[in-house]
């Protein structure tokens, strides 16, 4: 063997070495990458089961929940966040995400449209509204190991007073994951479903709903109402 041959074959040799190196050390790496992650994430995981409201927010915040379902709402705010219970407020979109029309086709093949009852229109804002609460609900109750959520939803409605629109709440609902294990969600009503929780909710055919006040400023009543229920289950 010549002595070109040695030399090319011996850097053959330290040329995998350091490729085997580089690839150990790479390895090692990404290694205690994850391993930093997933002891992170058991942390975590810890703090949130024994109810550390801090871990709580933390979550939220790195894991967005509502991110992909903003059709719920325009906006998602976090009130207030305690060990078991959570009040979340929700700004719901105003009247124009429901349809005024109602399309269909006739025997002809012709397309008809023609305007949609107000008392429909109104019923099908309102199980919008009511459907978007038990959404954001189910999804805080599967996510975090609390027993209840507390829901507001703000919208724009018509003083007719004086003629502008005003924000306000119009549904404020309690919901305890007890009740909520009760209900067989593919079958119900969500304007209907409001009567398994304690909620305020002014509503009208005709005229739509009405602003209604905040459950927490009937602490009380609602504290002995949800306790109340609770035990009903």
């Amino acid at each position: 063997m010549t002595e070109k041959k040695k030399k090319q074959l011996h850097h053959k040799v330290a040329e995998a070495k350091q490729s085997d190196k580089d690839n150990y050390d790479n390895q090692c790496r990404i290694y205690k990458e994850k391993f930093s992650d997933w002891r992170k994430i058991v942390d975590t995981a810890t703090r949130v089961l024994k109810g550390d409201i801090d871990a709580y927010k933390q979550v939220i915040n790195e894991e967005k929940p509502f991110e992909e379902i903003n059709q719920l709402g325009a906006e998602i705010l976090f009130n207030t966040i305690e060990k078991k219970t959570i009040s979340v407020s929700v700004k719901v979109h105003n009247k124009d995400i429901v349809p005024t029309e109602i399309p269909r086709v006739l025997k002809s093949g012709k397309l008809s449209v023609k305007p949609m009852p107000k008392s429909r229109f109104n019923e099908i804002y309102q199980d919008y509204v009511c459907g978007s609460t038990i959404r954001i609900a189910r999804e805080l109750l599967a996510f975090l190991p609390i027993n209840s959520v507390l829901v507001n939803a703000h919208a724009q409605i018509l003083n007719t007073t004086t003629g502008n629109m005003k924000d306000g709440i119009i549904l404020s609902v309690m919901i305890p994951r007890e009740r909520m294990k009760a209900i067989n969600f593919s079958g119900i009503d969500p304007s209907d479903a409001m009567q398994n929780f304690v909620h305020t909710m002014t509503f009208k055919k005709n005229s739509g709903f009405i602003l209604v006040e905040a459950l927490i400023q009937l602490r009380q009543w609602c504290f002995s109402e949800v306790v109340s229920q609770i035990k009903e289950v």
